[in-house]
């Protein structure tokens, strides 16, 4: 007797029931729009890195900018000081317009290329002379020399970054708390040389931190001592210079007795924010002038032999918000972000958009003030702020 084959209805929901896994095909597209969207995160990094790097170098541009505020308000004599120092006696008449540029670091730097331009920003506007014995300066922290790199550093840079250069276990710290014994494994080669001559805010620093790790002080570096390799000075008298300039080399800075440091770590200064000021300058009367002021805040400015190169025969006119730049095959080429100077009327303006290369058309910021044949390409300059007019006798 022949059965027939009956399927039951828990057998035809257990067939239809039974595929639990995924193709292939299925997969691969999960993975495919997987990847779309890492790589759109993957992409918002580099960005985000960019601009977080942007946002501080405009807030310490903005705050070094304030700096040079203060610093006109205490030393405005010098920037009234005309061409060679024959302020008032050289003033033109009233009416008259004049161009010059405030900036101690270019003036020295071109001074030490030897190109015989350190009197001139560009080909025609005048640098004003750096020279720290000047009484309206008073300047001269070292005492080595009137106008020398350490004190245009302190007069025009902002101490933002330090470099580590040791970090080391302290191994005796005892009355009367002036120095420091670093374990003698560490590599102190080199920290004189470093320390010797430091000034203005080109210096190096010994960072204690508190065996409880709650706390830290910092001293000055003044040496490592002689005798003993391993030990760390911050006192004037262990080589009694007066490195802050108040009259007395026998300044100590002691560590406060209940301070206990487990560790130090050394630093070198890094100033790698400066300043220029260019200064459109109008004759009022026989002692007045009234200036109008721009803060040029740069980022590691580099002073190289064209750096100031003025491009002659380029087109600037009036009213316009595209300018020529008379050059061909520049390296690097001009970008978006770089600064244009107007090297016959001290006028400055941001490249907003590069419209063609050799010669190079740029679109800028805002319309041109004034009509120029003479452009320079200034790189590493991170904004110009434009200062309230002041008027100075």
């Amino acid at each position: 007797m022949i059965r027939a084959f009956q399927t039951t209805r828990s057998d035809t929901q257990h067939a239809r029931t039974g595929r639990t896994g995924t193709t292939l095909v299925e997969v691969l597209i999960s993975i495919l729009l997987m990847g779309i969207g890492l790589v759109a995160l993957a992409t918002m990094f580099p960005a985000a890195i960019l601009r977080t790097v942007r946002a501080h170098h405009l807030t310490s541009a903005t705050s070094l900018r304030f700096n040079v505020e203060t610093m006109l308000d205490m030393y405005p004599g010098y920037v009234d000081q005309w061409d060679d120092g024959s302020f008032p006696g050289a003033i033109p008449s009233p009416g008259v317009s004049g161009y010059i540029v405030v900036d101690p670091q270019g003036y020295i730097d071109a001074l030490d290329l030897g190109s015989g331009n350190e009197n001139l920003y560009g080909d025609t506007i005048t640098r004003q002379t750096f020279d720290t014995s000047l009484t309206m300066l008073d300047l001269d922290r070292d005492i080595s020399g009137a106008g020398d790199r350490d004190d245009a550093v302190l007069f025009t840079t902002s101490s933002d970054t330090w470099e580590p250069l040791v970090t080391a276990a302290v191994e005796s710290f005892v009355p009367p708390y002036e120095y420091v014994d670093v374990d003698p494994k560490a590599d102190l080669t080199g920290i004189n040389d470093m320390v010797g001559n430091q000034t203005g805010l080109v210096r190096a620093r010994a960072i204690l931190f508190s065996s409880t790790g709650k706390g830290a002080e910092y001293r000055f570096l003044t040496g490592v001592e002689p005798g003993s390799p391993n030990r760390i000075h911050w006192s004037e008298t262990f080589d009694s210079v007066d490195r802050n300039n108040d009259g007395d080399a026998t300044d100590t800075y002691p560590v406060a007795s209940t301070f206990s440091p487990e560790r130090v770590q050394l630093e070198v200064s890094d100033p790698r924010l400066s300043w220029l000021m260019s200064v459109r300058r109008t004759y009022i009367d026989g002692t007045q002038v009234n200036n109008n002021a721009d803060i040029v805040v740069f980022f590691n400015r580099s002073f190289e032999p064209d750096s100031e190169t003025v491009y002659t025969g380029s087109t600037l006119t009036i009213g316009s918000a595209v300018a020529e730049i008379n050059a061909s095959d520049l390296e690097p080429p001009p970008k978006v972000g770089n600064f244009i100077f107007d090297a016959e009327k001290c006028h400055w303006y941001k490249i907003v958009s590069v419209e063609s290369t050799n010669p190079y058309v740029v679109s800028i910021d805002r319309p041109a003030v004034k009509s120029s044949t003479k452009l320079m390409l200034v790189r590493n300059v991170i904004d110009v702020y434009p200062l309230k007019a002041f008027t100075t006798d």
